[in-house]
Formats: C-alpha cells, sequence, structure tokens
C-alpha cells in the first residue's frame, strides 16, 4: 500500500451511481478545506467506477473519537461545551476565505430556489409549491459576505478526538453562500431530526435537550458573528422547505436517486413529517404537505 493509505482509513460508499457527482464534490471541498488548514479528515482517495460496491467510493483518514451528539448523551453535564464547540467552529468555517472553494456559478438563494423548484416538479410534491411561491416573494438581498456553509452541521457530524480537538464530517452540501442559511439548517436540525437513540434515557435527553442545546448554540455563535433576524427567520423556513423537498425526493423516488442508503426511510415517520409542515405554518402563515 502506499503510505499514504497505511494508517487508519474510512470508507465512504455511495449507494448507487447517482452518488457520484455528491462524492466528487464532497472530496473536492475537504481536498480544499485540508488545504486551508480547517479540521476535517483528509480525503485520500476518490473512486468513482461503481462496479465494486454499486456506487463510487471515497477513501479519508479515521479520526479517532466520539461525536458531539455521543458525548453530551454520555456526559450530560457537557451540553453547554458541546454547543458552544459546535458554534465557535461553525462561526470559524465561516470565516474561511472562499478563494479557489469549489462551488456553482450563480447566487446562492437563486441556486437553491431553483433547486426547490426543480424537486417539486420532477417528484410531484405540488403540496409544496405554496411554500416556494413564499420563498420567492420574500426572499431577501444578497448577503454582503458570502462563507463557505456546510449545511448539515449538527452534533453527530462532529467528532472530538482524545486531545479535545473537534473535527467536522459529510461534506457533499458544502456550498458558497449566505451563512445565515447554514445556521437556519442547523437550528432545524437541532429542533428536529430524528435520532436512532439505544435507549429510553438516550430519548428523553435528546427531548429534553433539544431546546436547549439549540438556544444555546444560537447564544455562542452570535457572539462570534453577527446574526441578522429577519434574514435567519426567512432561512429557517427555507431549511424547512428544502428538509420536506428531499424527503419527498426520497419518498418518491427513492434513496438510491442521491445515492443515499435505503435506511434513511426509517426516520421519515408520519409524526416527523408533521412537525415540519407544522412548523412552516407556523413561521410563515403558509400550509404545505408532502
Amino acid at each position: 500500500m502506499p503510505a499514504s493509505l497505511a494508517g487508519p482509513l474510512i470508507l465512504r460508499i455511495y449507494s448507487s451511481v447517482n452518488g457520484v457527482p455528491r462524492a466528487r464534490h464532497e472530496f473536492a471541498v475537504q481536498e480544499r478545506l485540508h488545504q486551508v488548514g480547517f479540521p476535517v479528515p483528509k480525503p485520500l482517495l476518490l473512486h468513482t467506477d461503481c462496479a465494486p460496491f454499486g456506487g463510487p467510493f471515497l477513501l479519508m483518514e479515521r479520526i479517532e473519537g466520539k461525536t458531539l451528539c455521543h458525548q453530551a448523551l454520555a456526559h450530560p453535564w457537557q451540553l453547554w461545551s458541546v454547543s458552544a464547540r459546535m458554534a465557535e467552529l461553525h462561526a470559524c468555517l465561516h470565516g474561511l476565505p472562499i478563494q479557489g472553494f469549489p462551488s456553482t456559478a450563480g447566487t446562492f438563494l437563486q441556486r437553491r430556489l431553483d433547486e426547490l423548484r426543480e424537486l417539486i416538479a420532477s417528484y410531484g410534491l405540488h403540496g409544496l409549491q405554496p411554500g416556494l411561491d413564499w420563498l420567492s416573494c420574500h426572499r431577501p438581498a444578497p448577503w454582503r459576505h458570502a462563507s463557505v456553509v456546510h449545511l448539515d452541521w449538527h452534533p453527530l457530524n462532529l467528532i472530538q478526538d482524545a486531545k479535545g480537538g473537534v473535527w467536522a464530517l459529510d461534506w457533499p452540501e458544502a456550498d458558497v453562500g449566505d451563512p445565515h442559511a447554514d445556521v437556519a439548517m442547523t437550528l432545524l436540525l437541532l429542533h428536529f431530526a430524528p435520532l436512532a437513540c439505544r435507549n429510553r434515557w438516550e430519548k428523553l435527553a435528546v427531548l429534553l435537550g433539544r431546546g436547549w442545546i439549540a438556544g444555546h448554540y444560537r447564544r455562542a455563535y452570535s457572539k462570534r458573528r453577527t446574526l441578522d433576524e429577519p434574514r435567519l427567520a426567512y432561512y429557517r423556513a427555507w431549511a424547512i422547505l428544502r428538509r420536506l423537498a428531499y424527503y419527498g425526493r426520497w419518498l418518491t423516488g427513492g434513496p438510491a436517486s442521491t445515492g443515499s442508503k435505503e435506511a434513511v426511510l426509517n426516520y421519515l415517520e408520519p409524526s416527523h413529517l408533521d412537525d415540519l409542515t407544522r412548523a412552516f405554518r407556523d413561521q410563515v402563515g403558509v400550509v404545505i404537505h408532502l
């Protein structure tokens, strides 16, 4: 084996050929972030031939440690520390230079609204159209300082190593755009993302801790970077609609349409989808459904 592949490694496999564009983007993003010194696992190999596993795969260095989620569940008194560290590293990401970062041409918000429009049309998600109409009518002006954004930033995608350092994982959604969109998506995930709890204690801890950790994350982030509240409110609505559109794509076209695993369908319980549609209605006063 080459020296670069001699240490502990992580193999990340996409489930279908549809994952090729996402795998290429993820590899390029991690490569760029590693170059500028941001704490990500070093990407070592991208293989887009889908013959071995049915989808593309990446090899990267393995970071030994626990996710911040499992760290908090094992040590509940560290909730304050977990949310603060999550916010600190997130604000650091948003302060990185965007030059040389892989992204698509065009403004962030226009691309994201076009993405929603295409998903609604392609997968027949017409119950989400009123939400897209609202977002199109109330769009804010472009943010003055674009940032690198992760768009899936939550405690399960952050690992704390033995020395206390925090590393960020899972970059296929990364882009250059408005940091408010990234913060809004994190708040959505902290409040609503379904989790596979291993016992009743973990389920209770998640139910009680969601709002606390989301609130402290937001306060800790605001101490490092200014948030525009109306803009954040707009992107919180966008984050809900985007999440529902992705769920609709999985339910209609199957998880393999994005190179994801079939297991993701286990999290899409009707109560979770109802919570999201209710949150959108409460946020902007518009009724949507899948």
